[in-house]
Parts: structure tokens; C-alpha cells; sequence
């Protein structure tokens, strides 16, 4: 069973903007909460920026073009809205 105090706050998704000196590039660091899950950081030909989700435990990636991942979110949001008759 699981309880949860209806007054705290939900952990809530935000974005750094991050320099390393292990790294060349800047990137988008993609926190929920404390836990870094993601990160969108331009390819290295600046064709396009590549959205990467880390999958706990194990930290295995999952690499998608990020503007083509935000459409996919953005189509999956609008069609759920037409079936459930939220269009306006």
C-alpha cells in the first residue's frame, strides 16, 4: 500500500544548462526532481539535436532526434484531446 501526503509537492521536471570539462559541447541537463534522467545536447555534424533518456537502474540510453520526439509527444497530446473531445 501505498500513501502519499496530498500536501507535499510532486518533484517537477527541470532543465540546466551545463558546460564539463569532459565535454566540448553545452547540453541540457533533464532533471525530475534530484534525478538527472535525460539530457538534448546538438549532434556533433549540428544537423539536429539528439534527446537521450537514461533508463534506471542500469543507465541504459534511449537516443531520439528531440524535435522529432516532441512532435510524437505533441501528436500524442492532440489526438488523446480529439478522442476525449478536449479539441477547442
Amino acid at each position: 500500500m501505498t500513501v502519499t501526503n496530498p500536501t507535499s509537492k510532486a518533484p517537477s521536471i527541470s532543465v540546466s544548462i551545463v558546460s564539463s570539462n569532459d565535454r566540448e559541447d553545452l547540453y541540457a541537463e533533464l532533471c525530475y526532481g534530484d534525478t538527472q534522467f535525460g539530457e538534448i545536447a546538438l549532434a556533433e555534424d549540428k544537423s539536429k539535436f539528439i534527446l537521450k533518456i537514461y533508463i534506471l537502474p542500469d543507465m541504459s540510453v534511449l537516443e531520439f532526434d528531440a524535435i522529432e520526439f516532441s512532435a510524437s509527444i505533441n501528436e500524442a497530446i492532440n489526438r488523446l484531446k480529439r478522442l476525449e473531445g478536449l479539441t477547442t
